[in-house]
């Protein structure tokens, strides 16, 4: 949720300025599910790539190596009120409806106070 991957290492190349992405699309593909979120006020500042940016691309990436991946853009910043919101979905795309099933009946209520 809201992962920073326009992160790259000190004295990267601007070509691979969005390293973690350029990673993905160098190796193999693993048998993995992925789940990304952003909020729309995340956006990069001037010519510098924001979490916004590099979750989409991020996403392109993972989609075109055949991975499994979830993808939601909430109408927030980078807050405790969009990862609140974000949660229980980031649970059951990750683990399954079968496997947190138990789980979900005690979040339920919870989240309806909650939000």
């Amino acid at each position: 949720m809201s992962g920073s991957y326009w992160w790259s290492p000190a004295n990267t190349l601007p070509e691979n300025e969005e390293y973690i992405a350029n990673w993905v699309a160098s190796t193999d593909v693993k048998p993995i599910r992925f789940f990304l979120s952003a909020g729309v006020f995340e956006s990069g500042k001037g010519s510098g790539i924001g979490l916004l940016e590099s979750n989409r691309h991020l996403r392109t990436v993972l989609h075109s190596k055949g991975y499994s991946v979830t993808y939601k853009e909430f109408a927030a910043g980078h807050d405790y009120f969009s990862w609140r919101q974000a949660f229980a979905e980031v649970m059951l795309a990750l683990f399954g409806e079968k496997e947190v099933d138990q789980k979900v009946r005690l979040i339920a209520p919870m989240r309806r106070v909650l939000l």
